[in-house]
């Protein structure tokens, strides 16, 4: 009976933590306290107006928000960045292009650029079929 209830008790705490969401971080101070835990980073609203290239110290990071900033460029160290998944750079007006250094995040799957005005639709086509391998998403789904 001892078996079974230890047994149980391990697939309860392995079912918990396979639930569990990814604690989001909201602020670069509180993240790089212990970047190495760092999932989610949510930098949104910021008024980022470049990106520290010390953001290669989030080895573990899957999700980068970073909409609603005065963001010009991304820097090249995202490319050290193998678990990153999801970029989301809607809102960053003062963005020209799609920085090339997206092209090189190994992981990266989907790309989130919605809330740009500056961009007709014929940018946004282009943007789409050049980032064919992504999941582009230029509106709210």
């Amino acid at each position: 009976m001892k078996k079974i209830a230890t047994t149980l008790f391990a697939l309860a705490i392995s079912i918990s933590a396979f639930t569990q969401t990814l604690k989001v971080y909201s602020y670069w101070d509180e993240a790089m306290k212990e970047p190495e835990k760092v999932q989610h980073l949510d930098l949104s609203l910021k008024q980022l107006k470049t990106l520290p290239p010390e953001i290669e110290k989030f080895v573990n990071l899957e999700i980068l928000e970073l909409s609603f900033n005065h963001l010009t460029d991304l820097p090249a160290e995202l490319v050290t960045l193998k678990k990153l998944r999801v970029l989301d750079i809607s809102g960053c007006r003062r963005m020209k292009n799609i920085p090339p250094v997206v092209k090189e995040i190994p992981n990266l799957k989907e790309l989130k650029i919605l809330e740009i005005p500056e961009w007709n639709t014929a940018k946004i086509e282009a943007i789409i079929k050049e980032y064919s391998h992504l999941k582009v998403i230029t509106k709210e789904e």
